[in-house]
């Protein structure tokens, strides 16, 4: 597992993070938060042509990549809270945080706790936008148990990140095969880390504070996740569950791509890209 990239680390909240830092280091910045059991490399395509403008940096969360994996309650709180403290302690300006999935309902956390470090914020086929009852909360939390994550297999993991596509890039093979190898390289603390993230998502919505983020919102779904909204719950289309969920942030715009699954940025990179300079630069 070797990112095509610099590895810098640094140390935030007594955890060791691992993130690159590519593109024009005078320009505006984009920090970029990937989602549930995924990695920084997810944001490669965005990265390769965004750094020709802006100053592009990306992170792996603690419990993922090759950021620490100690035993630590990786809940959504302490990921929003470090997001914060690494924008502060890179002394970062003119940020936009880009935040996909999980990574999105983190942004937005982090958005309502440190609105002043904040340019903008781009929600990525976000987590969030979703309202769960009791019930179906804790059959989501007991599904995504580290008992029952345990008996995954390396196909079943593989596969879970195939179905995150509608139409499965050629050159998507790298990431599935990191994405294995970084959940069997300690896949005892994978499992701990993907339960304490689905429960603390869960437990911590944002869906009633959406109407409090005062920070321009860029909001992009691709209209055929298969992700979101949860299929078991809902018969709500992806496009009905952005609309609502966008509509309730006071200034934010969406875009919805057509023909395309839950990894939008990857999947349809030439129109993510495209969206995220035009709305950094307000055109």
């Amino acid at each position: 597992m070797i990112y095509p990239y610099l590895v810098h680390k640094t140390k935030v909240l007594d955890n060791e993070v691992a993130y690159i830092d590519e593109g024009n280091q005078e320009a505006e910045t984009l920090v970029f938060v990937h989602g549930l059991g995924s990695y920084l490399m997810v944001w490669r395509k965005n990265i390769a042509l965004l750094s020709l403008k802006y100053r592009c940096i990306a992170l792996d969360l603690p419990g993922y990549g090759f950021s620490d994996k100690r035993h630590y309650e990786f809940d959504l709180d302490f990921y929003s809270n470090l997001v914060g403290q690494f924008i502060n302690q890179l002394n970062l300006k003119k940020v936009t945080l880009i935040g996909h999935s999980m990574g999105g309902q983190i942004s937005m956390i982090t958005a309502l706790k440190f609105p002043n470090l904040l340019q903008n914020l781009c929600l990525v086929a976000t987590a969030g936008f979703e309202k769960f009852n009791s019930f179906q909360k804790s059959w989501l939390i007991n599904a995504s148990s580290a008992e029952n994550l345990k008996l995954l297999t390396r196909k079943r993991i593989a596969l879970n990140m195939t179905n995150n596509f509608k139409n499965v890039p050629d050159d998507v093979l790298y990431l599935v095969k990191d994405t294995v190898e970084f959940t069997f390289d300690n896949f005892e603390r994978y499992c701990y880390t993907i339960s304490s993230n689905v429960r603390s998502m869960i437990e911590m919505p944002v869906y009633s504070q959406l109407s409090k983020i005062q920070t321009p919102t860029l909001v992009i779904f691709g209209e055929d996740d298969a992700l979101i909204p949860n299929r078991l719950f809902s018969f709500s289309s992806t496009k009905s569950i952005a609309q609502k969920g966008t509509r309730k942030i006071p200034n934010a715009e969406l875009l919805l791509i057509p023909d395309c699954g839950h990894f939008v940025q990857y999947e349809r990179a030439d129109l993510v890209n495209f969206a995220i300079d035009r709305f950094v630069t307000n055109e």
